[in-house]
């Protein structure tokens, strides 16, 4: 159960703590296959405070004490590699207000057909490390732009794992000392965590969709999922199948809170798009 492991080990860190933190990122795809991405990810106060403290625990008390910042520029720069080939930085806007803490990013690309997105919000969360077992490919979604009259824009949501080969890993699993199932504290401490957590993901298409069998579509744009934990939360049977399914994967997560009132979740394995 990678996600909830993944999740569960920073819950650790902030249950004591109540604050949101928010992910959002919009593609804008213009007529010739160019345009932006921009990031958006917003974290509590009390969460900012808790690593500030925890930082300031384990620095080094034989150098100057450094100021603690959660977002650094210079790793917000360096994720044009993590977004694709030929992807660059544009800007980074920093927002602070009274609640929360977080910053804007820009990044613009030439080529869609070279642009990669993660669709895991756990890894974009402060002082996350990618899960050392787990294939990146499972987590990005690429893009396929066709020019013409009209053109068309298709993606295709990560496979899942094959059955056959996710058996096996719960048969290894069973016959390992690790325990498949968290137990109750580590849960309770998970949903704390994820009580305030919102994550969503958006094409926006500079132009009119003409055609299109994309689940969620609001004028030109596209949801690709807009997920607000709270409302699995507040869903106790839906919480319940949470922890007894053992989600592997960002994409397993979506199919268990997909059916929750609010929760918007692309239905379609592969998705067109035509716009003029």
């Amino acid at each position: 159960m990678k996600w909830f492991f993944k999740l569960s080990m920073l819950s650790i860190l902030a249950i004591l703590f109540t604050g949101c933190i928010e992910m959002h990122t919009v593609i804008t795809v213009k007529k010739d296959g160019s345009g932006l991405v921009e990031e958006n990810i917003f974290v509590g106060k009390e969460i900012i405070k808790m690593f500030t403290e925890f930082a300031a625990a384990f620095a080094d008390s034989t150098q100057p004490p450094q100021e603690f910042n959660l977002f650094e520029e210079e790793k917000i720069k360096a994720k044009t590699s993590e977004l694709g080939e030929g992807v660059e930085f544009v800007s980074v806007k920093t927002i602070k207000t009274d609640e929360k803490e977080g910053y804007t990013a820009i990044y613009k690309f030439k080529d869609i057909n070279k642009v990669k997105v993660n669709q895991d919000p756990s890894d974009e969360m402060p002082m996350a490390e990618p899960a050392q077992d787990t294939d990146p490919a499972e987590k990005l979604v690429h893009f396929k732009f066709i020019k013409g009259s009209p053109n068309k824009i298709i993606f295709s949501l990560p496979d899942e794992k094959k059955k056959e080969v996710k058996a096996q890993e719960e048969t290894s699993q069973l016959n390992s000392e690790t325990p498949a199932e968290p137990d109750t504290a580590d849960f309770e401490n998970m949903v704390k965590f994820m009580k305030n957590m919102k994550a969503k993901v958006e094409l926006k298409i500079d132009g009119e969709i003409v055609n299109t069998n994309a689940t969620h579509v609001d004028g030109n744009t596209v949801t690709l999922f807009d997920i607000d934990f709270g409302q699995l939360i507040a869903d106790k049977d839906k919480l319940e199948q949470f922890k007894k399914f053992n989600p592997d994967s960002f994409e397993e997560v979506k199919k268990l809170v997909k059916d929750i009132p609010g929760i918007k979740v692309e239905l379609n394995k592969e998705v067109f798009i035509e716009f003029e």
